[in-house]
């Protein structure tokens, strides 16, 4: 899938926010991804991230009950990841 994104939105420290398009394999996606960082108390920071994207086509067609938990197991893959390179 080739896959294009950019960032609509920055706001250093404080957060930023990409949208993007991708298409191939007969689907399409578009996407927003999001993060606000706020200090909760000192030496810590908590991440509020969101994701909004819809997917149309072949893998589309799939339906959320095959999606959803492919989905999950990325985001928690990918924070797991994050916090081993922070810790």
């Amino acid at each position: 899938m080739n896959i294009t994104a950019r960032f609509a939105e920055k706001k250093p420290p404080e957060g930023a926010k990409v949208i993007g398009r991708g298409s191939g394999m007969q689907s399409t996606m578009d996407f927003e991804i999001g993060f606000r960082l706020e200090e909760p108390s000192p030496g810590r920071t908590r991440v509020n991230w969101y994701f909004d994207g819809s997917i149309g086509g072949l893998i589309g067609s799939m339906g959320a009950r095959v999606l959803d938990p492919v989905a999950q197991r990325i985001v928690q893959d990918s924070v797991e990841r994050l916090r081993q390179k922070l810790s």
